[in-house]
């Protein structure tokens, strides 16, 4: 699971409550760090979910097709 600052690219990978936390302060990087802490079933969870968004959306196979289909774009462009 993820604990991560709610800033750039993060909310667009993590999803709250489901594979990690998305946290703005001190106070709730504490909160979401004890949670996972006191609860192995949440981290368990919340782990194989981003690793479930990891495969779908950003291992080499999907983004070689996207940075390929990207290339290919840009070439006929000019």
């Amino acid at each position: 699971p993820v604990v991560a600052s709610c800033i750039g690219v993060n909310p667009e990978i993590v999803r709250q409550g489901e594979n990690g936390f998305l946290v703005n302060s001190s106070n709730e990087w504490v909160i979401a760090l004890n949670k996972l802490l006191q609860n192995r079933k949440l981290r368990q969870q919340m782990g194989c979910m981003g690793r479930k968004r990891v495969e779908e959306n950003y291992c080499i196979q999907i983004t070689t097709s996207k940075l390929e289909n990207l290339l290919k774009t840009v070439v006929l462009q000019h």
